[in-house]
């Protein structure tokens, strides 16, 4: 199976690439594949790396700050959260956006207002901590627990075990995920400057990092790293690096035997399992088009609104989570059921999948409805949006042999919905953007 996968990079020159820094646990972290090209795929925050440049980002996350967040002023006195703000993760409360409180020094993303209105702020780590700056440059030393840094009153930043603990909650509860992934705004690289909206959110910890030895003794400090395709790293990075926080409410702990119950108003917009499938004869299929803002993903119309009322359109490449080059080259045989950018538990379809719905269909007709009612559209090879209102197509894992045409691999199998009912199965240029529907995984 191609799969590309989430890390830090080790120092320049070593021949291989890691997800953790030093003194990291591999044991204990997530391993997804990760969509988009080879530039933007890793972090760049490691603390034992020159970092990468990331790639230009063709769209905007599909989930939106609201501007009058509670989470969002000029001091912590004037935060008056409320229980709408937090988020119960088996007992323990988090805050359910990024902080947004415009500390002295602290940053935008590309220095607009406007991303720290949708993502929060970026915060050094002395700034989150509410110290001085010269403490990113040396020891802070043993604080007492709970530190409060810039969090408001009642909550304080979490500690590198407090993040530990979130971790084996979501072992256990994979869609917790989604209230971490909502605000994937980047980061500010401390040698390589923005990077990676809509790729990842990055949250720091109170914890500081020993590398005595390095020549940088305490210049770093531990963090973790939520993706838009819902995988989870987790790094010791400089201080002078700049991310986002989130806060936890004093005196709440995790009890890991506590199940996680979505709330009803959750605007996560992610997979809920009991809500947003449907079982149609021997298998079980999404009833929504996917809506998760990876690298290079676009709306209809490039239009937020149609995202949200559609859900995202994909090249092939991005639907697999594998280098866009495969738009154009033959990625070859992929070990089946194959998910994708699929939600845990859910898997892309095959060709031969959408034969067998075809013959379910076709003695149940009414299911069709399930699939007709986001009619999105599609975005051609040739770059134009057409059909909305129309059409949705929707992409397979399967791709097509061209070979004699003089464009050998650059095609794959889609499904399209017309309004008229009709379902009709073709290949496609790989740079053709269709939509996505899931299917449960066996």
């Amino acid at each position: 199976m191609h799969r590309m996968h989430i890390s830090f990079l080790l120092a320049a020159g070593m021949a291989t690439f890691a997800l953790w820094g030093c003194g990291s646990d591999p044991s204990s972290v997530e391993e997804i594949p990760v969509p988009g090209d080879d530039d933007s795929s890793s972090s760049s925050i490691s603390s034992s790396s020159k970092p990468s440049s990331s790639s230009t980002k063709r769209s905007s996350s599909s989930q939106k700050t609201s501007s009058s967040s509670a989470i969002s002023s000029s001091s912590t006195e004037s935060i008056k959260l409320t229980d709408k703000d937090f988020i119960d993760i088996g007992g323990q409360l988090w805050t359910k956006r990024n902080l947004n409180i415009n500390v002295e020094g602290s940053r935008c993303y590309k220095d607009k207002p406007a991303n720290c209105e949708e993502y929060g702020r970026l915060y050094t780590w002395s700034m989150a901590m509410n110290i001085d700056t010269a403490y990113d440059q040396k020891e802070h030393g043993k604080i007492t627990e709970p530190h409060q840094g810039i969090c408001p009153d009642g909550t304080h930043l979490p500690s590198h075990k407090e993040w530990q603990e979130l971790y084996e909650y979501i072992l256990l509860n994979p869609e917790v995920k989604t209230y971490f992934a909502t605000q994937t705004g980047g980061i500010y690289d401390y040698d390589d400057g923005y990077k990676n909206m809509n790729y990842e959110t990055v949250y720091w910890s109170s914890t500081e990092y020993d590398a005595t030895g390095t020549g940088y003794p305490f210049h770093y400090a531990w963090l973790w790293a939520f993706r838009a395709n819902l995988s989870i790293d987790f790094d010791n990075s400089h201080k002078t690096s700049a991310v986002n926080v989130r806060c936890v409410k004093n005196d709440t702990k995790i009890d890991l035997s506590t199940p996680f119950v979505i709330e009803s108003s959750s605007s996560s917009g992610e997979f809920q399992p009991d809500a947003e499938t449907i079982q149609i004869g021997e298998q079980v299929w999404m009833t929504k088009n996917l809506n998760i803002p990876v690298e290079g993903s676009f709306c209809y119309n490039e239009q937020e609104a149609y995202c949200e009322e559609y859900g995202r359109l994909y090249t092939w490449s991005q639907a697999m989570g594998v280098d866009r080059k495969f738009d154009t080259e033959k990625l070859g045989p992929i070990d089946t059921p194959y998910q994708g950018i699929c939600p845990d538990g859910m898997r892309l379809p095959t060709d031969s999948d959408w034969k067998t719905l075809y013959n379910t269909l076709v003695n149940a007709p009414e299911y069709k409805d399930y699939f007709m009612n986001q009619m999105g559209g599609v975005f051609d090879y040739t770059g134009k949006f057409r059909s909305v209102d129309e059409e949705c197509s929707f992409w397979t894992s399967t791709e097509y042999d061209a070979t004699g045409t003089g464009f050998d691999f650059e095609y794959a199998w889609l499904w399209a919905f017309h309004k008229d009912k009709a379902l009709v199965t073709d290949n496609s240029h790989k740079i053709t953007g269709a939509y996505i529907r899931c299917i449960k995984a066996e």
